[in-house]
């Protein structure tokens, strides 16, 4: 699977699948510190998610949900609540 490279801050991570990552590095944070992240992350992987459509919402508290518009009008969603921690 092709990975992008992600730097957040003076970190380096090689990241494979955004949406693990995004729940990874978020642990913790507040919903405005995580949106920031998820952004940054985002914009990372343009390339890889050229042509995906996806919103990113919150919950109250700090859950995150991405939402992904199916070709069939439907809609994938994922609650980034309690995803295991991933090693960077």
């Amino acid at each position: 699977m092709e990975t992008q490279t992600v730097v957040l801050g003076n970190q380096k991570y090689e990241v494979a699948d955004p949406i693990m990552f995004i729940g990874y590095v978020n642990q913790g944070k507040s919903p405005e510190a995580a949106l920031t992240l998820v952004n940054e992350v985002l914009d990372a992987f343009e390339k890889i998610m050229d042509g995906m459509c996806m919103a990113l919402t919150f919950w109250p508290p700090h859950k995150l949900e991405y939402v992904h518009p199916c070709p069939d009008g439907g809609t994938m969603r994922l609650l980034l609540e309690k995803l295991p921690p991933i090693t960077p």
